[in-house]
């Protein structure tokens, strides 16, 4: 079983990809994706908030 995980704004989910031999491919498709989940903040999103906040305080 591999996994990729994407992010769409705040939320991340990820692509779960079930390899043959482990489960036979008539029960389970073989992608599936999870529920959103609100991911952490990088350090990027970081200092764009930060940068943001400090600018918008200025004005």
């Amino acid at each position: 079983m591999q996994f990729t995980t994407y992010r769409r704004g705040d939320y991340c989910f990820k692509k779960v990809s079930i390899n043959g031999g482990a489960i036979e491919k008539s029960d389970l498709p073989t992608n599936y994706l999870t529920a959103p989940i609100k991911c952490d903040k990088t350090k990027i999103t970081k200092a764009y908030d930060s940068a943001m906040s400090k600018w918008l305080d200025s004005k």
